[in-house]
């Protein structure tokens, strides 16, 4: 088995395994989104410090 036969024998139902996202995934998903908008806020933060001091 290669390429995507392999990927059919491991996944039998492939629309069924693409549209549902395992919870590790979606825990995932989540910690990165919160962590883009924690340095989004971070450098907001730093900007208008730094805005401030002028």
């Amino acid at each position: 088995m290669k390429g995507v036969d392999a990927y059919a024998h491991k996944y039998r139902n492939l629309e069924e395994r693409s549209s549902k996202l395992s919870a590790y995934e979606i825990i995932q998903t989540i910690i990165g989104i919160n962590l883009l908008i924690v340095t989004i806020v971070g450098v907001c933060i730093s900007a208008l410090k730094k805005d401030n001091k002028k």
